[in-house]
């Protein structure tokens, strides 16, 4: 039996239910205090292009949740995705990131 399983980037529309599910699971299992995650924040994640499947998304929110330190998951907590649509318009953090929104590269920093 041969299952095809679309990839993330043609399933957007479930992202919300995603992120919500994965937020609820990663709590529990690490005994944090229930987090949630901006509107903003989820706008961001369903404008990502995702290459991978739903697993990179699990990954994604578990980083957030695991390292934001407050309840409400934002943008600032998903600095490290990279996404193909800004979520301001603006250049965030010159000091921190390249121009395309990546970290330098060990050896070039």
């Amino acid at each position: 039996v041969t299952l095809i399983t679309p990839a993330l980037r043609e399933l957007v529309e479930d992202i919300p239910l995603l992120v919500a599910h994965f937020t609820e699971k990663v709590c529990l299992e690490l005994n944090l205090p229930r987090k949630q995650f901006t509107q903003e924040a989820i706008t961001v994640l369903m404008n990502k292009n995702w290459p991978g499947n739903v697993r990179e998304l699990e990954n994604v929110v578990r980083r957030a949740v695991m390292f934001c330190p407050h309840p409400l998951v934002g943008v600032d907590d998903l600095n490290f995705v990279e996404t193909s649509v800004s979520h301001s318009g603006q250049d965030g953090g010159a000091d921190d990131f390249e121009s395309n929104g990546r970290f330098e590269a060990y050896k070039d920093a």
